[in-house]
């Protein structure tokens, strides 16, 4: 078992200008072995004599490039000192250590049974601490951990990519925690193909499941879910707190995530996503469903996202739904003193406004769809915002206000909204459901194909949306919210969706 071994099962990942190659890569240096109970002499050379503990592994591994690999099972270290609580697992100084679950034991074959971290039953031990490491983790399931910062993981100045594992059901352990699942300071943080569920925080702060500070985060293809800040204070990040640093997004799913309380104490805000200071967001291609913040007073701001203090944002490609009940206002608040962009998004049938939008700062809407919420589609309490190419159709109350801000409004459909369309709006080239001036303007209907059905876009020739809106510099080969070319005639349309003028456009798509 030892020397050289071919390892076709990972994936490349490029995180802080680092390349940690994961697939097809040949592992040179010690190489160890561990399994529940051990087996004598426990040198950890092979399946045959390894280690009983990760922690033994760990130790034999440090100042060198090291691979250990777990058989299935669970395993419960000796706790060790560490920051707040106890360890069961502690890494210092690690240099491309790699620590591998899921394997038979039998040769290097790997099985669905999976290699459970955890710790005693009785006690607060958070399950691994790893500080100044280079780190990779593959195949684990990471649980039960209690600590005040980082239950599951605490991550300090350390450049770590977790690909294939889960990281569920730990908790706080003191008043005032921060990040359950997972504690990042400082370094690289990347997460793939993941799961992140059900870590859970009673008491204030936030980060239900990761809480990045000042780090370099990527998440890919993962899931974050059902976890959750709640209290009687301040309450953010139920899914991923961002504090400093940045953070890149992309197809990932934040589902049933919430910073919630049943009092009027506190604030809550951002049940997916709570983004603080970072100089950098962008998500893209990614689902926000039924995450929430919601409390019994005022103060509960982006069921799924909260911007305060960004230097850049963009969301791209993301979807949004999010049925809740009255104590949640918006789905997505921007706050932010930077500039942000949403860019082909949905947001559809939720039960608050669906976008906030206030500080002096600048927020761009373009190819965006916002149908079906209980309020307004897009509400501005100050800076500036740019609406172009998007529908907003369909909501219980006003389609866009402006009470303090500037808004315009340019090549876009505002229809059917409960409240009215526009209040206080500079509006162009878009078609309305009331007269309004401005050049280009056309009052409808626009004709949807079948909005009842969730699909808004236009109907062939027939709509007064169609080949009507004022072509930009930016439409030059874009494509509209359903991935097609715009100007598929003469003109851009009006809305998020282009109409079907191109023989090579194929089905429309339906967004529900």
């Amino acid at each position: 078992m030892n020397g050289q071994k071919n390892l076709w099962e990972r994936t490349a990942f490029i995180t802080a200008g680092i390349a940690l190659w994961l697939t097809g890569a040949i592992v040179f240096g010690a190489e160890k072995f561990v399994i529940p109970g051990g087996a004598a002499p426990y040198n950890g050379d092979s399946w045959a004599n390894a280690y009983s503990n990760l922690q033994a592994a760990v130790d034999a591994c440090i100042g060198e490039t090291s691979t250990i690999y777990m058989r299935h099972g669970q395993y419960i270290n000796d706790p060790s000192p560490g920051p707040g609580h106890s360890n069961s697992i502690s890494i210092a100084g690690a240099v491309n250590l790699t620590i591998r679950g899921g394997y038979t034991g039998v040769d290097m074959e790997r099985g669905a049974t999976p290699t459970i971290l955890t710790k005693p039953a009785a006690g607060k031990y958070r399950i691994l601490y790893a500080t100044n490491s280079t780190l990779t983790l593959d195949g684990l399931t990471v649980t039960n951990g209690t600590a005040q910062y980082g239950s599951g993981l605490y991550l300090a100045n350390t450049t770590v990519v977790i690909t294939n594992c889960n990281i569920s059901s730990n908790k706080p352990g003191a008043a005032s925690p921060a990040g359950i699942g997972i504690y990042a300071k400082g370094g690289s943080l990347t997460i793939a193909n993941s799961r992140l569920t059900h870590n859970n925080s009673v008491y204030h702060v936030g980060g239900g499941a990761v809480y990045a500070e000042t780090a370099a985060v990527t998440l890919r293809n993962s899931t974050l879910g059902w976890n959750y800040a709640s209290g009687n204070a301040l309450l953010r990040g139920g899914g991923l707190y961002l504090n400093g640093g940045s953070a890149f997004v992309d197809t990932c799913t934040f589902a049933s995530n919430n910073t919630t309380s049943g009092t009027s104490m506190g604030s809550f805000e951002g049940g997916g996503i709570y983004a603080l200071g970072a100089y950098s967001l962008v998500v893209t291609n990614s689902t926000f469903q039924d995450n929430y913040a919601s409390s019994a007073n005022g103060n509960r701001f982006g069921n799924s996202l909260f911007l305060a203090g960004t230097g850049t944002s963009t969301v791209q490609g993301c979807t949004f739904l999010s049925s809740r009940n009255a104590y949640c206002l918006q789905e997505a608040h921007v706050a932010s003193t930077g500039p942000a962009t949403f860019w082909n998004s949905t947001f559809k049938l939720g039960s608050s406004n669906a976008v906030t939008k206030g500080a002096a700062s600048h927020l761009a809407m373009t190819n965006c769809l916002i149908y079906g919420y209980g309020l307004s589609g897009l509400i501005v309490t100050g800076g500036t915002v740019s609406v172009g190419s998007s529908t907003i159709a369909n909501n219980g109350a006003w389609g866009v206000t402006n009470s303090i801000g500037t808004v315009t409004l340019v090549n876009s459909i505002v229809w059917d909204n409960l409240g009215g369309d526009l209040g206080n709006v500079g509006v162009s080239y878009s078609t309305l459901q009331m007269v309004h001036a401005g050049d280009g303007n056309t009052v409808g209907p626009p004709l949807f194909e079948n909005a009842g059905a969730g699909d808004f876009s236009l109907s062939l020739r027939t709509s007064p949306s169609v080949n009507a809106g004022l072509d930009q510099a930016w439409m030059n080969d874009a494509r509209d919210r359903a991935g097609f070319l715009r100007r598929q005639g003469g003109r851009v349309d009006h809305g998020a969706f282009e109409s079907a003028w191109a023989s090579t456009r194929g089905i429309i798509f339906v967004f529900q």
